[in-house]
Parts: C-alpha cells; sequence; structure tokens
C-alpha cells in the first residue's frame, strides 16, 4: 500500500517536505535513521477527533485523552497539552511521563490490568482519574483513600461481550474480533463485580463512571457502535447492583484507524479503508446511546470519553533511512535489495501487527519503478518492504521515507544486534527540534556490570567527577545552575552512615547536588552535622574542601596497590546502594595523596569501558534548527 502524505507532510516538486522542512536537510542535520513528526499534522489531528466527539455527543461535555503509549515523547505530549488533550496512561512508568509532562492530573486517565498499591497510592495522591481493573484493585483504591483522606476520582473498567463478532481482526490471519477482544485482560466480568459489591466499602471513593476498550481489531466503525451499545447495557446492570447509580462519565477507549493506517496489511492488502472520525464518534455515540436508553439510563449530563493513540500520532510521523547498499541477483531468482540503515527492531508493527509500508525516495531519483526489497541493517530476516517499487536508479546515500510511523514505532523499538535507537526530532513551521537524542553505543552498554573477575588488570580510566564542599548549598546552585546555566541532574540527602563507612567521619549529615558539566559532574556538598566524635581529616566535609574523582574499573585491586604502596585508605571500598540513580552500585573509597589532597576512587557500575558513538546519532546540532528550505 503507498501511503498519501498528509497535508503538513507532502511532496512538492518531487521532494519530501514536512512543513517548511525538506526531509533530506533532516537527515543531513540530525542524522539517520531519524523519527520525524510534524507538530501542525499532530494538532490536526487531535483537532478532528476534537471536533468530531463534540458533534457526535449532544448530551453532555467531551474529552479526548490521547493514549501516551502511542508515543511516550514528552515534547509531543506537551503539544497535546496545549491543544486540550487529556491523557490515557497504562501503568507507573507513563503516570510519570505524563506528569513530567504538566498533565493536568484531573486529565489523566491511569490504565493497567495489574497496578501495584504504590501506582494506586500515586494516583490517589496526585488526583488522577483511577479506572480500577479487578475487584482487588477497586478495594485497594477504598483503602488508599482511607488511609490518605482523599476521596479518589474512580471508574470502573467493564468487559462488553462481543463473542458473537465474526469480523476477522485485521493484524490475523484468520480469528475473529470478538474471541480476541474476549481474551484481552483487562477489565472486570460484570458478574464477578455484583457479586462482590456487597462485600466493598466505597463510600470513600468517588465513583464517577465507567471505561471500557476495543482494540485495533477493524478499520470498521460497526464493532465500535456494537461495543460502545453493549456497555450502556452493562452500565445498567451495574446501576441496578448499586441502588440506582448513574455514571457522570463513560470512556469507550480507543482503537481506531486512520488513513495511512499500515495495519494489518502485510496480511492482507485490500482491507477495509479506515473511516473518518466523525464515522467513529457517530457509530459510538448512537450505540452508547441507544444502550443506556435501553438500560433505563438518560444519558444527557453524561461526559463521553475516548482515548485514540494511533489515531492521533500514527500520520504526524515519519521515519528517515539512508541506503548503505544495492545489491542485484539473476539467479536462482531475480531479486534486489535495497539495504537501508534502519531495520525492523525500529519499525516494530511489522511484527506485531503486520503493519506494511511502501517506502518514498525523499528527493527526485532517475528510473523506472523496479520491484525491490528494502531490507534493514540487523542479522534478523529484516526485510522492511518486500516487493515495492523503487526508481531504477537508486543508490547508496539516498534517503527514503516511510510514512505513517508516529505511533508505537518508536515506543516499541528495540536494540537487537545493539543497535542504539534513533533519535527524534519534531518540525513546527521552518523549525526543527531534536525532542530525543539519538542513542550512542556507550548507551545500550550503559546497564551492564562486570564482575571484577572478568576484567583483567586494573586501571585507571580518567577523571570521573569534580566535588566541592560548600557552606550554603543553595547559594551555590543559585551561582551554578542559575547564572551559569548549568544543568542540576540529582539532588539529596546522602545517609549518614553510608558517609561515615566511607570517610570515618561519624553522625555527618551531607546534602549534595550533581551539576552537568559536559561529559563529566560538579558535585557540591554540604556538610551541617555538629562536630566529630574524633578529628576529621583537614577540609574532608568541612566548606572549601575539594577533592578529586579518579574513575577506575575495580576499586578493590587499586584499594590492595594503594595499601601495598604505604597509603591508607579512609576505608575499603562501600558498595553504594542499588537506587536507580547514576551511582547504583559503584564502589567507592577516598584516600589522601602524598601531599594530603583527597582522591575518591570511583568504580562505576552502570558502564564498563569507552564507548564509540554512532556516526549521526551524536552529532553536534543546535536545540533549535532553523531551516531556509522552501515550502
Amino acid at each position: 500500500m503507498t501511503h498519501e502524505p498528509q497535508p503538513s507532510i507532502r511532496v512538492v516538486d518531487g521532494r519530501l517536505m514536512v512543513e517548511g522542512v525538506a526531509a533530506t536537510d533532516l537527515a543531513a542535520r540530525f542524522g539517520t535513521p531519524l523519527y520525524v513528526h510534524s507538530e501542525a499534522q499532530l494538532r490536526a489531528n487531535l483537532s478532528a477527533w476534537q471536533d468530531a466527539l463534540a458533534g457526535a455527543w449532544r448530551h453532555g461535555p467531551t474529552r479526548v485523552l490521547a493514549a501516551l503509549k502511542a508515543n511516550p515523547s514528552i515534547a509531543l505530549r506537551r503539544v497535546m497539552n496545549e491543544a486540550g488533550a487529556g491523557c490515557d496512561v497504562f501503568g507507573a512508568a507513563e503516570l510519570e511521563i505524563a506528569l513530567d509532562a504538566g498533565v493536568e492530573p484531573a486529565m489523566i486517565s491511569v490504565n493497567g490490568s495489574t497496578k501495584s498499591p504504590d501506582l494506586i497510592a500515586r494516583a490517589v495522591a496526585v488526583g488522577a482519574r483511577l479506572t480500577v481493573d479487578s475487584i482487588e484493585e477497586l478495594a485497594a483504591a477504598a483503602a488508599e483513600a482511607r488511609a490518605q483522606g482523599r476521596r479518589p476520582h474512580v471508574r470502573v473498567r467493564l468487559r462488553p461481550d462481543l463473542t458473537d463478532l465474526t469480523t476477522v481482526s485485521e493484524f490475523t490471519e484468520a480469528e475473529r474480533l470478538g474471541d480476541l477482544a474476549d481474551a484481552y485482560k483487562p477489565g472486570i466480568p460484570i458478574d464477578e463485580l455484583i457479586a462482590a459489591l456487597p462485600g466493598l466499602e466505597l463510600a470513600a471513593l468517588d465513583l464517577a463512571g465507567v471505561h471500557a476498550h476495543l482494540g485495533r481489531h477493524t478499520a470498521s466503525a460497526e464493532p465500535f457502535r456494537v461495543h460502545a451499545e453493549r456497555l450502556g447495557t452493562l452500565i445498567g446492570r451495574l446501576g441496578v447492583a448499586l441502588d440506582g447509580w448513574a455514571p457522570r462519565e463513560i470512556d469507550v477507549g480507543g482503537g481506531y484507524s486512520f488513513p495511512g493506517d499500515p495495519t494489518g496489511r502485510a496480511l492482507r492488502p485490500a482491507i477495509e479503508e479506515p473511516r473518518s472520525p466523525a464515522e467513529y464518534t457517530a457509530a459510538i455515540a448512537d450505540g452508547l446511546g441507544r444502550g443506556l436508553r435501553r438500560a433505563g439510563i438518560e444519558p444527557d449530563g453524561i461526559t463521553l470519553e475516548i482515548e485514540p493513540g494511533r489515531a492521533v500520532y500514527g500520520s504526524a510521523g515519519l521515519h528517515l533511512s539512508t541506503v548503505l547498499n544495492v545489491k542485484c541477483q539473476s539467479a536462482p531468482v531475480q531479486r534486489t535489495w535495497v539495504a537501508c540503515d534502519s531495520s525492523e527492531v525500529l519499525l516494530s508493527d511489522l511484527s506485531w501487527e503486520h503493519s506494511a509500508w511502501h517506502p518514498i525516495c525523499v528527493e527526485p531519483v532517475a528510473g523506472d519503478l523496479v520491484e525491490v526489497d528494502v531490507t534493514g541493517r540487523s542479522c534478523g530476516f529484516d526485510t522492511i518492504a518486500p516487493g515495492v517499487g523503487l526508481p531504477s536508479a537508486i543508490a547508496i546515500g539516498d534517503v527514503i521515507a516511510f510514512l505513517a510511523t508516529g505511533a508505537y514505532e518508536e515506543a516499541l523499538a528495540g536494540n537487537f544486534n545493539s543497535i542504539p535507537r534513533p533519535a527524534s526530532v519534531l518540525v513546527s513551521g521552518r523549525q526543527a527540534d531534536l525532542i530525543r537524542r539519538g542513542e550512542t553505543a556507550r548507551d545500550v552498554r550503559r546497564r551492564d556490570r562486570v564482575p571484577a573477575r572478568l576484567r583483567g588488570p586494573a586501571r585507571v580510566l580518567g577523571v570521573d567527577h569534580i566535588s566541592i564542599s560548600v557552606a550554603d548549598l543553595d547559594r551555590s546552585l543559585a551561582f551554578y545552575r542559575d547564572l551559569l546555566g548549568l544543568p542540576v541532574r540529582e539532588r539529596g540527602l546522602l545517609d549518614p552512615g553510608l558517609v561515615e563507612r566511607m570517610t570515618g567521619v561519624p553522625d555527618a549529615t551531607v546534602s549534595y547536588a550533581d551539576v552537568e558539566l559536559g561529559s563529566r559532574v560538579l558535585e557540591l556538598l554540604h556538610h551541617s552535622a555538629a562536630q566529630p566524635a574524633r578529628p576529621a581529616p583537614q577540609r574532608l566535609l568541612g566548606a572549601g574542601g575539594i577533592h578529586i574523582g579518579l574513575r577506575v574499573d575495580d576499586a578493590e585491586q587499586v584499594h590492595a596497590r594503594l595499601v601495598a604502596g604505604g597509603f591508607t585508605p579512609l576505608s575499603a571500598p562501600v558498595l553504594l546502594p542499588d537506587d536507580g540513580s547514576d551511582w547504583s552500585g559503584s564502589r567507592v573509597f577516598y584516600v589522601r595523596d602524598p601531599d594530603g589532597a583527597l582522591v575518591e576512587v570511583v568504580e562505576r557500575a552502570v558502564e564498563f569501558g569507552v564507548g564509540v558513538v554512532r556516526a549521526g546519532a551524536a552529532r553536534p546540532v543546535p536545540d533549535r534548527v532553523a531551516d531556509a528550505a522552501s515550502p
């Protein structure tokens, strides 16, 4: 299938333009492979769904809660905020991303089929909409509400019965939509919920409404109408069980398609074309209204919510890749492979949902169209686009584009063959912003931890950080952060017991801030404890004290070497707790050099060896790039 470019992503005189910027210029500035997003198209897609829903549901307010899982970029989420969208999040990590992105908690729908007690407590504490997915979660939310003295906004996720629907799911060979929808785990079975209600204490909850979701199985609107209608029937049963309760809001989830949607087209190229937002929302509104009235519930005043992800983000994105090789074979079967620097692991819906893309050249290339297989650079089969037509003169260095990749492709990208994940760029008019840097080979290895017995002879790898003891941490941050503009990576309070084990200073109260200095860190330390019981080494923790941090690959070996050489370190190497910070699992000790200068020896656990920067990924580019390309 050839994906037609959207209005903000279009071909002008043979050149692919993303708003006012040529795709070839984006590739040159930021490197490839590269994810690219159009802000104007993203806003237009969202607006179309907002307008359609408001036009279809005349009974009450409407909200579009765009699904964060489709694209968790904080920059794109901030665009959604400005455009008035709420946010569907699945699990604890996505909730924190939404909060970091500035989403108003009351506009967040917290989903997830196995919520931890910590996630439920967090959702209650910040005031998000909590969509409970089991009887246990409902009870836990009530208990948390009583513990916090809050009245959380809760919706119950239900499971409409669609098992009689025979429509074949578009990303399977032959499985029926109804069977797959029933096998999908989220939601509380209505019979079990009604049976459990008498034993639950729900007075502490604001039971505001219900939620149900039908995944992306079909481009047709009819199953969504049936889904909404049967949800209305379940709401009626729940209302009876709750003595006349009626919802203030109903969230019918997402799962909608969009023009150019590649889902399922590798299995069946001729599947049904997607409906418009107006057609989907009209079907939903009609079905839900009918179901509610049949259940004896008047829909007037009820808020209707939807949670599209793919349909909002999908057509606003594209993926750029550079041709690395063109290889031809005449026998036994005539073939031409166009190998590019992307991979199936960077366009994961190839396997997840049998998506099919037809890449296009971003600049005019001579020659008639010939059939080729576009392949990637992993050792897998890695045929990204089999049997597609590209110009016969396509050659090494040409840039190709895969359209409609704005949803899920970056979110699902992996590191097979240790391939670093690409950068992501947002285009707005004639400007291009780097919104997510490309990974380097070092980034891919950062989680590796090599036991000392496997490393070989110890060696000093270089300066790890610079540390200054300060009299007033806020005053120092006002200088380094506020005046000099250096970002603060972390700030906190050190464990006094940990400080004593490393330095020999008991009862130390030490607060710190790690300030980024390019490739190194400036560590600001403030010591505010009473005088230690025994004299501390001069200027170890007091104002004005400075020490040098040296990075090594085996702290134990270096410690033993120093002792053998006549030096007395202040402690044995101390293993720092694995708390998720940059220091997790590091080994640290202090020693004085012959002249009394304090040296901290650091064996980092988060990375091993010296990484090689991937070409293009770490290329120096300004955060905001003005592009002079003609629209």
